[in-house]
């Protein structure tokens, strides 16, 4: 299928109302009754073997009737909708790369699929992703374009051992557990790091099974090379080894998993996910509080962003309590002193000064690289200054939500800004000149946020009077620049500000 129009019609599975999709199916005709908005679209993606690259999904209210109707749109193969298929990326710049698809997807000609009964597809599945084929297509394919014909005309022999199936069978389970191990899976139940007792040891016992199912992967892969090798009589022309980069799954890594972690923490925080149930639990429709138990989950769905880590009620403290929540009391300074540690603590910091330095100055451009510039969470931020910052859950969005920023996060922060001003102008007085200067430092920067924040909430207090909405099903590109290049007319000429960090 080809939508002529991939900007109406196709989004990343985050996107719109998780209610209006439908991410889950046992057989075609289920998919068809079940008659979402969006389905699972297979667009090919990166190299990746067995399971995986499921990111987008495709507008398909009564079976896609809107892209069918389309003159430009090309709806073909719709008997193939919904069916479970093994798949490949149409164009790779290294070796092919293919994957199982259950039932629910639509493809599109980057998505390229094979389709038959399910032994069959597991036994292509395996050969395919064998050396046997990738040698072949270094001579039918030398472009690195792998076309449908060429798959088509493929040789095969086919074998009817069930070592194949037990070895592509497990391949899928291990790659799939890799890939739902993250958020942006749509499988995805708990980060791998959330449980009883302290992080480092934790970490060392995912790291461990990461290693294993890694080794494990790499010794099938061979297994099955070695095998087709002797069915295509390639012995004197290929060896069954497999380099560690070919094996596209991942070892867990401190630096990656804590941040992922910090991640999912402020997901449980804004309702996206909660200690009392696995899975994604919020992400549009009605808002359910009874979902999550005990835990401070936020009322309103945004969290202000300090400077000053003294200052109650920010992220950095609403992590924290968390950590101390989930981890218990007892291991919290071991686990924060684990997070801080990965995340690059300074000589000069605390542990919890590591996190908000990271909250302040890393996290949303993390964020942003995770969800492929399509954020969940949106920052908005006055400037480099840092007047004042808060972090939304877009799902949680409401007509009322900038008027709640406006009026319980914004105007009480410039209210610190003007006490800290006020505090450090006292503590001048009377000081050496050493400590004089430092204050007076602080004093510059006090001002320069203040005085920044100032010029930003007249273009927060202009918007929040308009009762902006927005609509999931239009995606976050469209959405999000509503917030963005937003000019106001004031006594004193006219202010042009971007409410949310720019997207780059």
């Amino acid at each position: 299928m080809a939508t002529a129009d991939n900007a109406k019609y196709v989004r990343y599975w985050w996107e719109p109302n998780n209610k209006d999709a439908y991410l889950i199916s046992q057989s075609r005709d289920e998919s068809i009754k079940a008659n979402k908005k969006w389905v699972p679209y297979n667009k090919g993606g990166s190299f990746r073997k067995w399971y995986g690259n499921n990111d987008y999904v495709v507008f398909f209210l009564d079976f896609g009737k809107s892209i069918a109707s389309s003159s430009e749109s090309r709806f073909q193969n719709s008997m193939q909708y919904y069916l479970e298929s093994a798949t490949w990326g149409k164009i790779s710049s290294g070796p092919i790369s293919f994957r199982y698809k259950p039932f629910g997807h639509v493809f599109d000609v980057a998505g390229t699929s094979i389709f038959g009964s399910h032994d069959n597809l597991i036994f292509i599945l395996g050969l395919c992703n064998s050396k046997v084929i990738q040698v072949i297509l270094n001579s039918t394919a030398p472009t690195l374009n792998y076309e449908v014909g060429q798959i088509a005309n493929l040789p095969i022999i086919h074998s009817s051992d069930e070592l194949i199936s037990k070895l592509t069978n497990e391949n899928i389970k291990i790659s799939k557990i890799d890939w739902d191990s993250y958020e942006t899976s749509w499988d995805f139940k708990k980060h791998p790091l959330v449980g009883v007792g302290k992080l480092p040891k934790l970490f060392a016992d995912y790291q461990s099974i990461t290693k294993t199912n890694f080794a494990t992967l790499k010794a099938n892969e061979e297994e099955l090379n070695e095998y087709f090798i002797n069915l295509y009589g390639l012995q004197d022309e290929l060896k069954k080894d497999v380099e560690d980069k070919y094996v596209s799954i991942s070892i867990a890594d401190v630096e990656r998993d804590t941040k992922s972690l910090i991640s999912y923490l402020v997901g449980v925080l804004m309702g996206r996910y909660s200690l009392s149930e696995e899975g994604l639990v919020f992400a549009g429709g009605t808002f359910d509080p009874s979902r999550y138990g005990t835990y401070d989950v936020d009322r309103d769905g945004i969290i202000p962003i300090y400077s000053d880590i003294s200052i109650d009620g920010g992220l950095v403290h609403r992590i924290t309590g968390l950590i101390k929540d989930i981890y218990g009391k007892d291991n919290y300074r071991d686990n924060l002193n684990f997070i801080a540690e990965a995340l690059g603590k300074k000589a000069n910091e605390t542990s919890e000064e590591t996190l908000n330095r990271y909250l302040n100055e890393s996290f949303y451009q993390d964020h942003v690289k995770t969800y492929q510039k399509r954020p969940i969470y949106w920052m908005f931020s006055s400037g480099k200054s840092s007047g004042f910052k808060c972090l939304i859950y877009m799902h949680r969005y409401n007509q009322d939500t900038l008027a709640k920023i406006n009026a319980s996060y914004f105007q009480p922060a410039t209210t610190i800004l003007r006490n800290q001003i006020t505090e450090v102008e006292r503590q001048i007085i009377g000081t050496g000149d050493i400590e004089k200067r430092l204050l007076e430092k602080k004093r510059i920067t006090i001002v320069e946020q203040l005085n920044e924040a100032r010029e930003y909430g007249q273009v927060l207090d202009y918007m929040a009077n308009k009762y902006l909405p927005i609509d999931l099903d239009d995606g976050v590109k469209v959405n999000y620049a509503k917030f963005q290049g937003i000019e106001v007319t004031t006594n004193n000429g006219k202010v042009k500000k971007d409410l949310l960090i720019p997207i780059k």
